[in-house]
């Protein structure tokens, strides 16, 4: 409904992606009206000609808006973004832990029945293996499987689940994201903030969060439990790389993904 809005004063604009883009990463257009989908994508396209200034939180996503709407101001700019938690003092990761976590409101959008079957390939082989799931529920066979521990949506705004969701994260081995659908994920910020490093897709606007090799992985999709389980066993078995990876994750993180970088940007 925002894009309708003509204000009269000048207004900025601060947007992950564009809906032309949202569209096509989740439905099909013969699913709809094509002049239903023309009017919004003219309208959002007049909304953010006619912005002061326009933010967007990945060079991804404003190439993206660019080549949908044809845009041709020179007032978009790639912003990044920062996390929703402040980041710890420290990387709390005992040096031995193997926690993977993820975190997702769909479980399949986000892959996660490929973190399922990776996890039942790999549990076999390292006893001491254990996935904690943040966000909707998980599908499939799972309750009966040692290590897999559900728990739920852990919001920010709720300190005991925030104090939670910390806790998780102060000791995880590794954040695992292999999206189907996906834009500028911030659980992978949130995840280097504690010195995590993620494997997660080389698609969408992730390569800007994650450089593959240094503070995490990035897997070229389709993305299989085969192409995951091999990957995070790499991470396993190379202790000293893993080691250098959380440093650098948590330096990035903390240096590019901070909310005080993106207003000294705005200024």
């Amino acid at each position: 409904r925002w894009i309708g809005c003509r204000p009269s004063k000048p207004y900025f604009v601060h947007t992950d992606a564009v809906f032309h883009t949202f569209f096509h990463n989740t439905f099909r257009s013969k699913d709809f009206l094509t002049s239903d989908l023309e009017r919004i994508w003219r309208e959002e396209r007049d909304f953010l000609e006619g912005a002061a200034a326009v933010f967007f939180e990945s060079e991804w996503g404003l190439t993206k808006a660019r080549e949908a709407y044809g845009l041709q101001g020179n007032h978009y700019l790639p912003l990044r973004n920062g996390g929703v938690i402040e980041p710890p003092e420290r990387d709390d990761w005992d040096g031995q832990s193997l926690r993977l976590v993820s975190i997702a409101n769909c479980f399949h959008q986000k892959g996660g029945d490929i973190i399922l079957d990776a996890f039942k390939r790999l549990k076999p082989l390292y006893s001491d293996l254990h996935w904690h799931i943040i966000g909707g529920r998980p599908q499939g066979a799972w309750k009966d499987i040692e290590g897999i521990h559900y728990e739920g949506f852990l919001r920010p705004d709720v300190p005991e689940e925030q104090l939670r969701f910390r806790d998780i994260l102060s000791n995880a081995f590794l954040f695992v994201h292999p999206s189907r659908e996906d834009v500028n994920p911030l659980v992978l910020i949130e995840a280097a903030y504690f010195g995590c490093p993620s494997i997660t897709v080389n698609d969408f606007a992730i390569p800007e969060l994650i450089i593959n090799g240094k503070t995490g992985v990035l897997l070229d999709r389709p993305v299989t439990a085969v192409k995951l389980a091999d990957a995070i066993v790499n991470v396993i078995q190379e202790r000293s790389v893993n080691s250098k990876m959380r440093v650098d994750a948590r330096e990035r993180a903390i240096k590019l993904f901070s909310w005080n970088n993106i207003g000294d940007k705005m200024n």
